[in-house]
């Protein structure tokens, strides 16, 4: 079976690495917001551009806390793009603030700024937009639209560790990002974790004290948080992860241009090819989608389904898009992770091609 993804990209020189940091955390006796965070926190900062990273416990709190550090009013309404994974709909629920659901790009499935401006209404206060797939959304229109309307930007970048445009990185355009380090992602710990990052000393300060229950420095809680905390260890992982981060994306844009150059089936449509791209997804577009999943699975090749059902149907009591997203039907994720063998890859093409 070729699984659609594999931890098999740390070498034994990584392995080695990370298994020294993790007996200094044990060593320690320090397991919570100890020194391994604060370093991670400094170094991802560092490395992303932005002033301040607060480490928390998965990509959803991060989202969630992003949204909350703005201390927006309940039934405040947030713009996102109609293709987006579920958690991102749900922080903005969780914040008792109504999710606005904005058509999306067909070359990128990236939200379109030409259609944000019809969205806008008197309770609308913010676009959380997503970095679908590690590709950079239009943040020159999207920005210029935001400061025009005065509107917040808050980054999901999930899917887009090391993404950058001319030196500068995915998480620095709006006001506020977040990002998850879930064991798939480009920079993936061996469990959750997740991380908000901001250029604003007060929104990192708020976010700190919302992530260890809304407590402040002398124990009492003004406002009321929640318990969200990057462990030490999973910290101490992704420390030494992101000094292999560029190496890793480098690989696969690698995967992805045998990707271009071998798939010719007229039945399967292929992403728009951008440079910045990370490729944290290789996501094509075929009719005959779960027919394409199935015979592949025939073939023993594991592919996933980025995502089965729009979340504005999963969730109730969410406004349904003027109109609806429909690319989810056809869409499919073939397997892309710095590990893949190039013997695998070469099947996965042969049999998209013989499909």
């Amino acid at each position: 079976m070729i699984s659609f993804f594999k931890d098999s990209s740390a070498g034994k020189m990584e392995r080695n690495k990370i298994m020294k940091q993790l007996m200094l955390v044990i060593q320690s006796g320090q397991y919570i917001l100890g020194n391994q965070v604060q370093l991670f926190e400094e170094e991802f900062a560092k490395y992303c551009g932005s002033k301040f990273c607060v480490g928390v416990g998965n990509g959803t709190d991060a989202l969630y806390l992003a949204i909350r550090s703005l201390n927006l009013e309940k039934g405040s309404e947030i713009l996102l793009p109609s293709n987006s994974f579920i958690a991102t709909a749900l922080a903005i629920v969780h914040n008792q603030c109504i999710p606005i659901p904005v058509p999306i790009l067909d070359s990128t499935h990236n939200i379109d700024p030409a259609k944000i401006k019809e969205f806008i209404g008197p309770k609308t206060k913010a676009i959380l937009l997503t970095h679908m797939y590690g590709q950079l959304c239009d943040m020159d229109a999207i920005m210029a639209m935001a400061n025009l309307e005065g509107l917040w930007v808050i980054e999901d970048c999930a899917h887009a560790h090391g993404l950058n445009k001319n030196g500068k990185y995915a998480g620095n355009y709006g006001l506020v990002s977040a990002f998850s380090f879930y064991p798939t992602k480009n920079l993936g710990a061996m469990g959750d974790g997740g991380a908000v990052l901001t250029n604003s000393a007060e929104l990192a300060e708020r976010i700190k004290t919302l992530r260890t229950y809304g407590m402040d420095e002398n124990g009492t809680i003004p406002n009321t948080g929640i318990n969200s905390r990057l462990d030490e260890m999973q910290a101490a992982i992704l420390r030494v992860r992101l000094q292999n981060l560029d190496k890793q994306n480098k690989k696969r844009k690698e995967l992805a241009k045998r990707y271009f150059k071998g798939i010719k089936n007229p039945k399967i449509q292929l992403p728009q090819i951008i440079d910045t791209h990370v490729y944290h997804l290789f996501v094509v577009t075929c009719q005959e989608r779960d027919s394409l999943k199935n015979y592949l699975l025939s073939k023993g090749i594991e592919t996933k389904v980025h995502y089965p059902l729009p979340y504005y149907l999963q969730v109730n009591h969410l406004p349904k898009p003027k109109s609806e997203y429909m690319l989810h039907k056809q869409l499919l994720s073939l397997p892309l992770y710095p590990g893949l063998a190039s013997k695998n890859q070469h099947e996965i093409i042969q049999q998209l091609n013989q499909f």
